[in-house]
């Protein structure tokens, strides 16, 4: 008994000693003065706003704590961080760039160097005012972007842009913006309005481009929703995702929706679908191939997506999808085609004129051959002539092709007999 009572004593005063570490306090009040971290030397902080700031915190480089960085009704100034910077975000943080009367980003990062943003927050940024960003690592020059890329993970961003018209559209700003690769990863995008949702500018290295050195926008196990509202018509200025010299990819059990003008996607190399659900609504600005809901080079769909579907709201001739290279997109086994045409990979066309909400292309994890009941020689047709060769096929004199017998079923019993050929007889007499 002694030693449990002298065990728990111990215990007790260990737990007195013991340091607590209680939770980061949150931004009591909004900062209404631009954050500029770029020449900062030493640790800063300020509570009551809801930053701090290590210029030198994981391997020699900045990291910037956001714990609550403004409040919903009174956003913070925007902010501007040396290059290499990893910014967590805490709670829920409101950055807007109001406060600087000019064009200003939400977050800027330097160029020449990579941006992570990750945390257990919220972030919500503004550049509804005046024309900005609301990320941006900038550009260094001509050939001469980031050496590393804008990552956002295990985090929820939430950006709103200038909503286009025939007045602003010109200088609309994308809403996230890298010139280099773009990772999203775990993560929830949400962007509304800008003259694009996502933008990659990219730079043609010396000897031009490939599909393994281009820059990429990658989009892995994540949520992405991007809603273009333009007003007057002007859906010419409303991007979804875009990458002027790389490729998009989209992979695991992403779930990308985009609501958006000519040119959704506009991909120049490819566009790589290996997983996850894709919806694109393209209110396009007229029939033509290069106002194309999606725009790239190659299409490629894998065998792990589970639902892909391309439709335009709005002149049902218009191209939902054209690639610019004849015969090299890929639909691998698993999803297929079942709406709409896709001949040589080249483009697809809304399969009826007459209405403009008919979607052009939709792919799902359907399998099995194509067939048409009734159409029991496979000519495309339903007449008596695969009546004909039914009744020879009941008799043991004919043989049908797979699809043949998918389509001689014509009750869908399971078996093929006479009755299929009293039904096929009586479907084309009722046609």
């Amino acid at each position: 008994m002694k030693r449990f009572a002298a065990g728990l004593l111990a215990l007790m005063m260990a737990l007195i000693v013991m340091p607590v570490h209680a939770a980061e306090p949150m931004a009591t009040s909004a900062r209404t003065t631009l954050l500029d971290l770029r020449s900062v030397t030493s640790n800063q902080s300020n509570s009551s706003q809801g930053w701090s700031f290590q210029p030198r915190g994981e391997n020699g480089n900045p990291v910037l704590t956001l714990n609550g960085y403004g409040l919903a009704n009174a956003h913070s100034a925007p902010i501007q961080l040396p290059k290499n910077t990893h910014v967590i975000v805490n709670g829920d943080c409101y950055i807007d760039n109001s406060y600087m009367g000019e064009d200003y980003n939400c977050i800027t990062s330097a160029y020449d160097g990579y941006l992570t943003i990750d945390g257990s927050g919220t972030l919500n940024l503004y550049a509804t005012q005046y024309y900005g960003c609301c990320i941006e690592i900038t550009s260094g020059g001509e050939n001469e972007g980031t050496l590393e890329p804008l990552t956002i993970s295990d985090i929820t961003v939430n950006c709103y842009g200038i909503v286009s018209d025939n007045y602003t559209s010109a200088k609309n700003k994308p809403c996230l913006c890298c010139y280099e690769d773009i990772i999203i990863r775990n993560a929830v995008l949400n962007t509304y309005d800008g003259g694009y949702g996502i933008k990659n500018f990219g730079y043609t290295p010396i000897g031009g481009v490939t599909e393994a050195t281009a820059n990429e926008i990658l989009i892995d196990n994540s949520t992405v929703n991007i809603e273009m509202n333009p007003l007057n018509n002007c859906w010419s200025h409303a991007v979804g995702i875009s990458t002027t010299f790389g490729k998009v990819r989209i992979t695991g059990d992403s779930n990308v929706t985009i609501n958006a003008g000519t040119k959704c996607i506009y991909s120049y190399l490819g566009l790589f679908i290996e997983g996850g659900r894709v919806h694109v609504g393209a209110t396009t600005v007229s029939n033509s191939y290069v106002h194309a809901g999606v725009y790239c080079r190659r299409l490629v769909i894998g065998s792990e997506a589970k639902d892909v579907y391309f439709g335009v709201k709005r002149y049902a001739t218009a191209m939902p999808l054209y690639c610019t290279e004849e015969g090299t997109s890929v639909l691998e086994a698993g999803p297929e085609v079942v709406i709409g045409s896709f001949a040589n990979g080249t483009y697809t066309t809304a399969p009826d004129p007459d209405n403009n909400n008919l979607p052009a292309l939709h792919v799902t994890t359907e399998t099995g051959p194509a067939f048409l009941v009734g159409d029991v020689n496979c000519d495309g047709f339903v007449d008596f002539s695969d009546v004909s060769l039914l009744y020879s096929y009941v008799l043991n004199i004919s043989a049908l092709s797979e699809e043949g017998m998918l389509a001689a079923d014509i009750n869908g019993d399971g078996l093929i007999n006479s009755t299929d050929v009293t039904a096929l007889c009586q479907l084309i007499l009722n046609a």
